[in-house]
């Protein structure tokens, strides 16, 4: 799923990845840079509130961040098992 908004950022819409939309006269953007022209009809069913937006950013953000958390965690444990059995290091 992807956040569009309009260039403004005044309409969002939630539109899953891979579904592609007729063309048309309605400008959409994302975060990212991304770009494309929708049929405004089409797009009309992938509309959502500026709250509803946020709220999916918030989320999609607190699960990247667990992701990462969990990368760097797992990192970090590798690191105290090397301190603590240094015979597992290769020299």
């Amino acid at each position: 799923m992807t956040l569009w908004s309009t260039p403004g950022r005044t309409r969002y819409f939630l539109i899953p990845d891979g579904q592609e939309l007729p063309p048309g006269d309605l400008l959409l953007v994302t975060l990212t840079g991304k770009r494309q022209e929708a049929d405004p009809a089409a797009a009309a069913g992938f509309e959502v509130s500026r709250e509803e937006a946020k709220a999916w950013t918030q989320a999609s953000l607190k699960e990247v961040l667990g992701e990462v958390r969990g990368k760097i965690q797992g990192a970090l444990d590798d690191i105290r098992r090397a301190w603590d059995d240094p015979g597992d290091v290769d020299a």
